[in-house]
């Protein structure tokens, strides 16, 4: 009988569902002298248990650690956070600021600069006119092919308001049926 109650007590234990009394008593029945064979397994777990449990820690125990934990480590590593990603920074500025010039002073023709974009690229008026009206014809025919597509959208407003109407006589109706209608419109 006792046998069955450790198999139990040890699947208990094993699934994490026993109780501090119960560990206890399988403690207890480890730690004797003479244990069955099917659980000398078992003894060298709990008589480690047994003895940590019996361990008493310095009371500057907890301090100790703690200095070692949060002080030694997060100073050094916050320093060199601090140092790697000024640096970083820093780098990457220069980094920017190289390529831009390199870009903008190796540009092979001087029309993608932006000092000669300023200057006039047309001698005749007539003529950039005339480019101006075709280029600002071809925006307006795009623009009014994607507003074609929002009238899609209108009738779809349409639809709504409908069923706003049908939502007003719901209320109405409801109102009537529990006799809450006064004289409201």
């Amino acid at each position: 009988m006792k046998e069955l109650k450790i198999d139990e007590l040890l699947n208990k234990y094993f699934e994490g569902e026993t109780s501090l009394k119960e560990e206890n008593e399988l403690k207890d029945f480890f730690i004797q002298s003479e244990i069955p064979e099917q659980y000398e397994k078992y003894a060298v777990h709990f008589k480690q248990i047994d003895s940590e449990s019996k361990e008493i820690l310095s009371d500057d125990y907890d301090e100790a650690l703690n200095w070692r934990i949060f002080e030694t480590k997060i100073y050094k590593s916050n320093f060199i956070n601090k140092i790697g990603y000024s640096i970083a920074a820093v780098a990457a500025v220069a980094a920017i600021l190289i390529m831009a010039y390199v870009q903008y002073s190796s540009l092979p023709f001087k029309s993608l600069r932006l000092d000669y974009l300023s200057q006039d690229t047309y001698k005749d008026p007539e003529i950039a006119y005339a480019e101006t009206k075709k280029t600002l014809l071809y925006v307006s025919s795009e623009m009014n092919k994607g507003m074609a597509q929002l009238e899609k959208l209108s009738t779809f407003d349409k639809s709504i308001n409908e069923l706003e109407k049908i939502s007003d006589f719901n209320k109405y109706q409801s109102m009537i049926f529990k006799g809450e209608m006064n004289d409201e419109n």
